[in-house]
């Protein structure tokens, strides 16, 4: 990790169908899916234009305390999303899972309204699409919540919740020369071969390895 700068966890959650929606103001406009979506280090780059960041929610794993009721969660959304889908601090959606579930549905509460502060930024890495308002199609909600709130939560709420994981590493080419470019190559290499044995079904892209190849 010597000639890294840094690193993002990425989890996007399966669509919901959206069932309900509680505003403080009228809209033309339907929500049909939302989604969760967690990123670490979000409040550094997005700018609170309205409420608050949410605090982390966490339920009883499946086997301890079951849960009776589930807890109210706060998401941030985009400034677009609440300008199309005319929502605001303390609106609430409700939605269901499109799969086989315990829990039938759950509803979250608007806690903020977020612009990010540079879409452009490498910190997204061509990710800024989930400051938008479709998906495959349909108007669909972004609903950022805490990285506890996704796996402790969500996760938990709705354990058959499929799931996309992604680990974004940053790279600082300062730190790589001639001296030490042999060394880069093999730990890149390295940990491509370890993600394979650990995660098969993972994919692994990179253009370090080919340019130090080069």
């Amino acid at each position: 990790e010597w000639f890294l700068k840094g690193k993002t966890r990425i989890a996007e959650g399966a669509t919901f169908l959206v069932s309900d929606v509680v505003r403080s103001k009228p809209s033309e406009k339907g929500i049909v899916r939302s989604f969760f979506y967690s990123v670490t280090d979000l409040e550094a780059h997005v700018t609170l234009l309205e409420g608050s960041h949410p605090a982390p929610v966490t339920v009883p794993q499946s086997g301890q305390d079951p849960v009776k009721a589930p807890p109210e969660i706060g998401v941030l959304i985009s400034e677009e999303a609440a300008r199309t889908f005319a929502l605001s601090v303390g609106d609430r959606v409700k939605f269901s899972p499109y799969w086989e579930e315990t829990l039938k549905s759950v509803s979250v509460t608007v806690a903020g309204v977020v612009r990010a502060n540079n879409p452009e930024e490498e910190f997204w890495l061509g990710r800024s699409d989930a400051f938008g308002v479709t998906y495959h199609g349909s108007d669909t909600l972004t609903m950022f919540v805490p990285e506890d709130t996704f796996f402790q939560g969500v996760g938990r709420l709705f354990p058959r919740m499929l799931a996309d994981y992604i680990w974004l590493l940053y790279v600082d080419p300062s730190r790589i020369n001639a001296a030490n470019g042999d060394a880069a190559l093999s730990g890149v290499i390295k940990l491509r071969e370890d993600l394979g044995t650990v995660l098969p079904s993972s994919r692994r892209t990179t253009t370090l390895e080919q340019a130090l190849t080069d």
